[in-house]
């Protein structure tokens, strides 16, 4: 199926018209992670404990076992992502805006963000969590697809960009072990 919406997307670009241009720099080493977005002093709740938290409200959330950060700032359908990679992938977090470094072009100014990001044993993997009422975002998935193409070269494990519906979420969470 990936490989169809592969053919159809590089359709679309070359039937459209559209000049999509990337700007892609890859850079030696590591960066430290960058803290997570706190909102609140107070203590964050238990992820485990808590119901499916209402879409447009962020809470912040702690006691995972496998994300790289003690709290994260979750909403939405969020909480069951949070539970499917704690039992199932190797190590995840969300990203905080300027954790990646990928525009749509060098004269742009919009930085793209993945939802996740979690490493399972063969993959690490972007993860966009679709809702069925937005729209796809060709563009916006054409960066996040070239820059794990170029963060495979330097990488011995490969990093893959997929899209989730929110719908069958945990079907398509499971896909990825």
């Amino acid at each position: 199926m990936d490989d169809l919406a592969h053919f159809i997307y590089e359709q679309i670009l070359e039937h459209s018209g559209a000049s999509l241009r990337f700007e892609v720099r890859a850079v030696s080493g590591t960066e430290p992670l960058r803290p997570g977005l706190r909102r609140t002093g107070g203590s964050p709740l238990a992820y485990y404990t808590h119901s499916v938290a209402e879409e447009g409200v962020w809470l912040e959330f702690g006691g995972f076992a496998r994300c790289l950060y003690p709290v994260q700032v979750l909403g939405g359908a969020d909480l069951g992502v949070v539970r499917t990679l704690e039992r199932e992938s190797v190590c995840w977090f969300r990203p905080v805006r300027g954790q990646f470094a990928i525009y749509k072009s060098d004269a742009s100014e919009e930085q793209y963000q993945p939802d996740f990001v979690a490493e399972f044993a063969q993959s690490t993997y972007l993860i966009d969590l679709i809702h069925p009422e937005t729209p796809p975002d060709p563009p916006r998935q054409a960066a996040l697809r070239e820059w794990c193409r170029h963060a495979s070269s330097g990488d011995s494990k490969p990093w893959r960009y997929v899209r989730l519906s929110t719908v069958d979420l945990l079907y398509g969470l499971r896909q990825l072990t």
